[in-house]
């Protein structure tokens, strides 16, 4: 097998000689590192080689992969999160700039330390694509180790806006609406998405339990009157009489 990488290793160094178009000289470039890296274990010379293409073609995504791969692996955080850096510093396109912004928020949180940083270009990706899957995803688990709850209810609060599906808007809701009420402590925002759960699917099997439950343990009647109300326009006319029955138990208070 070393018989072989070695007249491999051969080849593609004649293939670069002989290689005029920048296309080819990228692709034997990032070869050569692979093979250098897999079979060598020799990251340094690996990321020369990469350097090399990358001076060929900055923008390059198949160099922004290897190395993406190599340095994660290496647990090269600095230098990965400046391989973005310049990556971004070429690109002009949108979707790829967020894409961008987002990892490097993700280096910069989960393995920098660098909090202020990673929301600084979260911000930037959801600038530039509102909705970005991926930059809420971060942003929410940024928030969250935070206990920063107002921030993660508006991370959620774009995922609803964005949201096309219905059950993916009636996830957010309810989570939404148990942040609300568990994290915030404030019973009539989580009421109300309890409330928009129900006008998407009245017949969900949690949410008007929990609104329920959430109105009677803050004794707002009006609200669970109204839900009541609500609630039996949309079972079948053998539930209605027993709800009937706690709204005027509620009216009579």
């Amino acid at each position: 097998e070393l018989g072989q990488l070695e007249q491999l290793a051969a080849n593609l160094e004649l293939q670069l000689e002989v290689a005029t178009e920048t296309d080819e000289r990228v692709r034997v470039l990032v070869r050569r590192a692979q093979i250098a890296y897999q079979h060598g274990g020799d990251s340094e010379r690996a990321i020369g080689l990469f350097q090399q293409a990358s001076a060929l073609d900055p923008a390059s995504e198949l160099i922004t992969t290897s190395l993406d791969e190599l340095y994660r692996k290496e647990e090269r955080w600095e230098d990965l999160f400046n391989l973005y850096y310049t990556q971004l510093e070429t690109t002009e396109d949108p979707a790829r700039r967020a894409d961008l912004a987002t990892e490097m928020a993700a280096i910069s949180y989960e393995h920098l330390g660098a909090a202020d940083t990673a929301e600084q270009y979260l911000q930037f990706a959801l600038q530039s694509t509102p909705g970005h899957t991926r930059a809420l995803e971060v942003s929410e688990g940024l928030y969250r180790s935070q206990e920063r709850w107002e921030d993660v209810a508006g991370v959620l609060g774009q995922r609803i806006e964005v949201s096309t599906e219905d059950d993916a808007r009636v996830a957010s809701l309810l989570e939404r609406a148990a942040l609300y009420a568990d994290q915030i402590g404030d019973p009539e925002r989580a009421a109300k998405d309890y409330v928009k759960v129900l006008n998407i699917d009245s017949a969900h099997p949690t949410a008007f339990e929990s609104l329920r439950a959430l109105l009677e343990k803050h004794e707002l009647r009006t609200q669970l009157y109204d839900a009541l109300a609500f609630r039996a326009k949309n079972v079948e006319e053998s539930q209605r009489k027993g709800i009937f029955v706690e709204m005027a138990s509620l009216a009579a208070k």
